[in-house]
């Protein structure tokens, strides 16, 4: 009878399962991670729920980077955001391959792409990678508040990246107060002007922002403005502008 552990939908619950199933010495061709919302019972399977442990992520995380570097582990990170059916358990057999290979081998793991499981890591951390150079250009902030200024966008990813675009943003704007708010996961990255940033998750309370600033309000009709006077109509090419600026980007976009 084959394993199936059940963990949280997260990195954290994902390195509990992992830790889980080399803590319980089992066969890994007869074991399976799924995430609680993908779980179904399957005959001669045991289901068994996994519960997340700060602790177990923190020894798993040590391990992946010690072992494997820090660009197989921050690969295998931005595929587990995709958030897809059986990333987990891909996630899981890359990283079994990984290990199996020695502490030297296993650094190349993703140059196997013969096989299924680390085909699927490598191909689902290349869209998220994607996302988040696209989503660093495309974000747009705008001025809230009149004595403490805050900047705040809003976007909705298709993977579960804010925790990607937090340092890129951070190191840039260590002076600003500003909020990243992925509306799709009800998720902020909250960053105090020279302070680290956090993550909030939304638990069904409002987060009460301020109001535009009236120069943000000017500016924003100034923009427009400069897009619109700089477009030249002979020269629109609206099928290269979608492949450069694809529409699930341009809902928070100022400039549309």
């Amino acid at each position: 009878m084959g394993t199936i552990l059940i963990c949280e939908n997260s990195l954290e619950g994902v390195f509990s399962g992992i830790y889980e199933a080399y803590k319980r010495r089992l066969p890994h061709e007869d074991t399976k991670l799924q995430l609680n919302w993908e779980y179904e019972t399957l005959l001669f399977w045991e289901g068994v729920p996994v519960e997340t442990s700060e602790e177990h992520f923190v020894k798993v995380r040590r391990t992946l980077l010690q072992r494997l570097g820090e660009e197989v582990y921050e690969w295998i990170c931005m595929a587990l955001a995709q958030e897809k059916t059986g990333m987990a358990d891909a996630a899981y057999h890359t990283i079994v391959k990984a290990l199996g290979k020695g502490p030297n081998t296993g650094r190349y793991v993703l140059q196997d792409l013969a096989d299924p499981n680390v085909n699927r890591v490598y191909m689902a951390g290349q869209r998220s990678a994607r996302e988040i150079d696209h989503l660093r250009g495309f974000l747009r902030f705008e001025e809230r508040g009149t004595e403490e200024k805050i900047l705040y966008t809003q976007f909705a990813p298709e993977g579960n990246v804010i925790s990607f675009l937090a340092p890129h943003f951070a190191d840039r704007l260590p002076c600003e107060n500003f909020i990243l708010h992925d509306v799709k996961r009800g998720l902020f990255v909250v960053h105090p002007k020279e302070h680290p940033w956090y993550v909030l998750a939304d638990r069904g309370e409002r987060l009460h922002l301020p109001e535009c600033s009236l120069e943000e309000e000017a500016y924003r009709k100034l923009f427009q403005t400069f897009c619109h006077c700089v477009a030249i109509k002979q020269r629109q090419n609206s099928g290269l502008q979608l492949q450069m600026l694809p529409l699930r980007y341009r809902e928070f976009m100022v400039e549309f």
